[in-house]
């Protein structure tokens, strides 16, 4: 909960607060690539030693990098020097501190229960980030429209340090062998990851074309979402409200993976999100953005990659199953801010708004393809099982 509330700073306040500074869309995609290539190139190297080393070291080094990136920022704020440069260099450190302890996080959570019980600890974990993610939408939204950007910034800070206090209640039980640096380098630059039957193969792949499809899509979706509503704070408040009906369906859709095929759920989630995707390429409906916005289907889609994740890595490599899922994630989300970025350069769209859609379109187009794959994957499934 903690971190997405530090989490959501970065993704929900900084792009409506770059739109209005004059940055453009390049400038928005440059800052989350600065993110993605720290997290391509340490993620994997970095899962590995957290199944090695212990989980809970990487935890508190997330929580040290994200204390540090948000106090750089908070001078930037204050000694005026927020700039292309600056703002990447924050959004790097905001990469490096997911890369030291996303993977860490994930599989902590997910493998603490039974192998049977993924599903449900999985909803668990996304419940509590959903929240976290919730409450810091509410508060950075309002934050930022009355007092700006530095006092929402020491709001983050002072949450961070409440995680320093939170992580000392979690203890690890299980023993690990440990692994040395060039073992572990080699490992992390192979382009092979053992799983059940391969199964991973074919679920990374759904990663992949997802999250260029969403980042393609999402890069110029949130302006155009924040120009509808007209504020930060209507903004951060429609996130809120996502968050808050997002907060049980992980829960009851975790106790669902029990007993229907995940893979099943994954295939009619993504259904329902490609079509609600394709209305708001030319929609500027005030209602039919809030709705796209505040239906909780990310978490549902979310929620079984994380899971499936687990199920299909070999025991004792989960946390680098998790640092693989992320950095295929990044790679593709780093492409696709570049592509989005780029078209909207050349067709420049802060000049004429409405071809908005062309990128949106393409966006629409690669999350699409997740569709037929999520088949493909429950039949390879159902063939394993």
């Amino acid at each position: 909960m903690i971190i997405a509330f530090a989490s959501s700073i970065f993704w929900t306040i900084l792009p409506p607060y770059m739109w209005d500074l004059g940055f453009g869309f390049l400038d928005i995609a440059i800052v989350y690539v600065s993110q993605s290539v720290v997290m391509i190139l340490l993620s994997r190297l970095l899962g590995i030693f957290a199944d090695s080393l212990g989980r809970k070291k990487f935890i508190v080094g997330e929580l040290v990098v994200l204390l540090i990136a948000y106090i750089f920022l908070y001078l930037c704020v204050y000694s005026d020097s927020l700039n292309v440069l600056t703002i990447s260099t924050f959004s790097a450190l905001m990469g490096l501190a997911w890369a030291i302890g996303s993977g860490a996080f994930a599989a902590a959570i997910t493998t603490s229960l039974s192998r049977e019980r993924t599903g449900f600890a999985t909803g668990l974990y996304v419940t509590a980030d959903t929240l976290g993610w919730t409450i810091g939408s509410f508060v950075s939204g309002a934050l930022a429209d009355v007092f700006g950007m530095g006092p929402t910034l020491v709001v983050s800070i002072l949450v961070i340090v409440l995680g320093f206090l939170t992580i000392g209640f979690y203890h690890e039980k299980t023993i690990r062998e440990p692994i040395s640096l060039r073992r572990a380098l080699k490992d992390s630059w192979a382009l092979s990851l053992p799983s059940k039957d391969n199964l991973l193969v074919y679920l990374f792949i759904i990663v992949a074309v997802l999250n260029i499809g969403a980042a393609i899509f999402f890069l110029v979706f949130v302006i155009k979402l924040y120009m509808i509503v007209g504020s930060k704070t209507m903004y951060g408040l429609l996130s809120g409200i996502s968050g808050l009906l997002s907060m049980l369906v992980p829960y009851f859709v975790g106790k669902l993976s029990e007993s229907v095929d995940k893979e099943k759920i994954l295939f009619w989630a993504l259904i329902v999100r490609v079509l609600f995707m394709a209305v708001m390429v030319f929609s500027w409906d005030l209602w039919v953005a809030i709705l796209f916005w505040i239906t909780p289907l990310w978490p549902i889609v979310m929620l079984e990659l994380i899971s499936l994740t687990t199920d299909y890595s070999i025991e004792n490599r989960e946390s680098e199953a998790h640092a693989v899922r992320n950095l295929i994630g990044m790679v593709l989300q780093t492409i696709g801010n570049i592509i989005g970025g780029l078209i909207s350069e050349l067709i420049n769209v802060e000049a004429n708004l409405e071809l908005m859609a062309i990128i949106l379109g393409i966006g629409v187009a690669f999350y699409a393809l997740g569709i037929p794959l999520s088949l493909i994957l429950y039949r390879k499934s159902k063939i394993s099982s």
